[in-house]
């Protein structure tokens, strides 16, 4: 019996211990565009820090976008505005489980 409650605990442990390894975050904002205040749908938004960029995310029709799996910490949040050469950037600090970006308008 003793043999049973002390896997027990450590399948706990573990899965403790994983979870807490692999903490990250959803970033999620709106963005519209500046001159009609619409959906910016279709733009591409990503999160960058020193060590890595993120898969880009795509803004939906209702303005939002959804970047999952972020860990916790300083990032450059960036808004790619179709035909330009240079992405729309904006300094954001990643927490879990949400990180909640106030809307922008771009170009």
């Amino acid at each position: 019996m003793n043999r049973l409650k002390n896997l027990a605990a450590c399948t706990v442990l573990l899965a403790l211990s994983t979870a807490a390894a692999h903490a990250a975050a959803t970033v999620r904002g709106k963005v519209i565009r500046d001159k009609d205040k619409s959906a910016a749908a279709g733009y591409r938004v990503t999160v960058m820090n020193d060590k890595a960029r993120t898969t880009p995310a795509r803004v939906g029709q209702d303005g939002m976008y959804y970047i999952y799996d972020v860990e916790p910490g300083p990032y450059q949040l960036e808004i790619w505005v179709p035909n330009t050469a240079a992405p729309v950037v904006y300094k954001i600090q990643v927490v879990e489980p949400y990180t909640d970006v106030p809307q922008i308008a771009v170009p």
